[in-house]
């Protein structure tokens, strides 16, 4: 039986007398430390122990008792020797067993190097995450205060020069002074999107829960000056889903503003409707619009990006796709835009689906 157990164990199997001498041993042992089966048997079975934990390994083998299943893998700096004298990360489960009345140990040897080498590069990525959000905090300072004050300052120089000109100022000069002011005003939107790109994940009191949709899209719209001839189609089983409700107002409000900034007519419409997508929701904003041509599919996503070949681009900042993507894939989702049949986009992205309570 102890034959037939160590043989069709898919780990390394090694069988002990009492006393800790080694009388079975698997041949994965071979593959995992580099011994030959044969030449573990008959002894202590304290070879496989790093020697500065070989004293304590036998106070461990006797303090498992009769009926005990004993793992050890609570200990991350598990090891076992090689025959080559290298140690190799192990997780090891010791188990008493009698046989023909006699007693032995049961050690079962994993190896869990690759574990742990996941471990120690999650750990690292997670470091490099806080760090770069901590570089995005501290950017997000900088474009709040240091790249507004000099802005700040130029309009403020502006309207002293436009004071100072009088009642009949020269028309080269007023074109000049309009000119600074929609420049200013184009500084500013970029300047307030890349701090809401950069801030995306960083609001502490928006803490996720579960958003009503339709509520958000309504609301949304609410606040958006929408054309009159312009009609907004709501699907009316939009669902709840579970986020952080800044977040996903971020999202919708970017997607219907790209729709309606962008819309070449001065009639249009936007259908809003939610579809499962793979154990996820997939959101999709179909419009009448002109469409986005194939060359800007790829790159439209990406920050300060708007596309050469759509109406209205200049209405953009190229930061409002952006920000719906980053949000997005932080959440495990993916974002993208296909054409329609017969006029226009369908943008799309999906969402973590959870059933709401």
């Amino acid at each position: 039986m102890l034959e037939q157990l160590v043989t069709l164990s898919p780990d390394v199997a090694i069988v002990t007398y009492a006393t800790g001498q080694v009388c079975q041993v698997s041949p994965h042992v071979r593959d995992l430390l580099g011994y030959a089966p044969e030449a573990l048997i008959g002894r202590p079975v304290e070879v496989l122990v790093p020697a500065a934990r070989r004293a304590a390994h036998v106070a461990h083998r006797r303090a498992t008792g009769p009926d005990t299943l004993r793992r050890m893998s609570q200990r991350p700096d598990l090891h076992a020797v090689a025959a080559d004298g290298r140690l190799v990360p192990v997780d090891i489960a010791l188990r008493p067993l009698t046989h023909e009345g006699r007693p032995y140990v049961l050690a079962v040897l994993r190896d869990v190097g690759h574990l742990r080498r996941l471990q120690r590069e999650l750990e690292r990525q997670a470091h490099a995450l806080t760090s770069a959000n901590e570089q995005l905090e501290a950017f997000a300072h900088v474009v709040a205060h240091d790249l507004k004050a000099p802005l700040r300052a130029m309009r403020f120089h502006a309207a002293l020069v436009e004071e100072g000109l009088g009642d009949s100022p020269p028309a080269d000069a007023v074109a000049s002074l309009n000119r600074i002011q929609v420049l200013s005003d184009r500084m500013a939107v970029l300047i307030d999107g890349v701090l809401r790109y950069a801030r995306v994940g960083l609001a502490a009191d928006d803490e996720p829960g579960w958003v009503d949709l339709r509520a958000l899209v309504a609301d949304v719209v609410e606040c958006r000056l929408v054309p009159a001839g312009f009609t907004i189609e709501v699907a009316d089983d939009l669902p709840r889903v579970r986020g952080c409700p800044l977040e996903l107002r971020q999202i919708f409000a970017n997607l219907i503003g790209n729709a309606l900034d962008h819309h070449d007519g001065g009639a249009g419409r936007l259908t809003i409707r939610a579809v499962a997508d793979d154990g996820q929701v997939r959101f999709e904003f179909a419009d009448d619009g002109p469409g986005v041509p194939p060359e800007d599919r790829a790159r439209i996503f990406n920050l300060f990006e708007t596309g050469e070949g759509r109406a209205s681009a200049g209405a953009g900042s190229g930061i409002g796709l952006a920000i719906v993507r980053r949000i997005v894939e932080r959440h495990g989702g993916r974002v993208d835009v296909r054409p329609n049949a017969m006029r226009g986009s369908t943008f799309w992205f999906t969402w973590p689906r959870e059933e709401a309570p």
